[in-house]
């Protein structure tokens, strides 16, 4: 399938009833056929992989995935992001990751060593926020305003939970990875 559309019907997924999805004339291409993403995080991560590996594939994209049920704080704190950053040289990295608690100081700088590993092989840093509204979340967003991050609005994605109201359904991480390559481009 042709990513525009696979990309169109993941997308349509996530949105609001009543929300009209348009399409510019010349969208922005940060992923263009040859480049590559590595998406890395927590069980998020896990839960986007196959959706983002379709859309990557049907765009001609190399796509990595390092996803485990880790903390901030666990992904800091190991060399494995550095390494796979090394290993695989993403265009893009996409990092899943919440906070579990209220911001500290020790969270800022948590989240400026991500970025510094995620962005060692030059390639550019997006932060995939979790998709519930929490004050964890709106900590989250400040702290990675601050560390000059850019990040993803998942909160504002209607998903599609399953019985826990927690996690997404499949199709709801399909609406989410699908919003996500439109928003990257």
């Amino acid at each position: 399938m042709q990513t525009q559309k696979r990309s169109w019907i993941y997308s349509g997924l996530a949105h609001p009833r009543g929300v009209v999805l348009a399409r510019s004339e010349r969208p922005r291409r940060r992923l263009r056929s040859g480049s590559s993403l590595l998406l890395c995080g927590d069980e998020h991560a896990w839960g986007l992989r196959p959706f983002l590996g379709h859309l990557c594939r049907d765009g001609g994209v190399s796509f990595s995935a390092r996803a485990h049920r880790c903390t901030l704080e666990d992904w800091a704190d190991s060399a494995g992001l550095r390494a796979a950053v090394a290993e695989f040289e993403p265009t893009v990295v996409v990092m899943s990751l919440g906070l579990c608690g209220a911001p500290s100081e020790k969270t800022a700088a948590t989240v400026r060593d991500i970025a510094a590993a995620a962005r060692s092989s030059r390639g550019t840093l997006v932060w995939l926020r979790p998709p519930e509204r929490s004050a964890a979340g709106a900590g989250l967003r400040q702290q990675l305003d601050h560390a000059k991050v850019p990040s993803f609005h998942s909160d504002a994605l209607e998903l599609p939970r399953g019985p826990d109201g927690k996690l997404p359904t499949a199709r709801g991480y399909a609406g989410w990875a699908g919003a996500l390559w439109r928003w990257i481009g």
